[in-house]
């Protein structure tokens, strides 16, 4: 993710937060912000959906690699259950639809031109100021 330094997540039993510090090109500072994947990920029938909610809550094994591959992307991984009961691994690149903008990190919806613009109100991101 753009100017993102101490990737991570943290896990509950019903949540699991991204976190890491995001650098304000305005200010020149670095900010601590969160976002909940469980607001805006979730497993449909054994697959991590973007505009979901609570994967958490049924998947297994969570875990995070900020710097993964060649090209260097924050993936996701999950065991998470199929329509008839069973868990597989899955992946998901957070990159698809959450970046750092200015001076937070915002998750994406695809607007009416089919292309993702990036949210200007951040309804999805708790902003803990450190």
């Amino acid at each position: 993710m753009d100017a993102t330094e101490n990737l991570r997540i943290a896990k509950s039993d019903r949540d699991t937060w991204l976190m890491g510090d995001c650098y304000n090109d305005v200010t020149g500072r670095w900010n601590f912000d969160t976002l909940l994947l469980d607001s805006c990920l979730g497993d449909e029938r054994g697959e991590f959906a973007w505009g979901g909610s609570e994967f958490t809550e049924d998947a297994y094994n969570i875990r995070f690699n900020a710097h993964e591959g060649a090209s260097d992307q924050p993936i996701l991984r999950a065991e998470l259950r199929d329509s008839a009961g069973r868990f597989h691994e899955k992946d998901k690149n957070l990159s698809e639809r959450i970046k750092n903008t200015t001076e937070r990190a915002q998750q994406s919806e695809r607007g009416p031109n089919g292309h993702y613009d990036y949210l200007t109100a951040i309804l999805l991101l708790h902003r803990i100021k450190g």
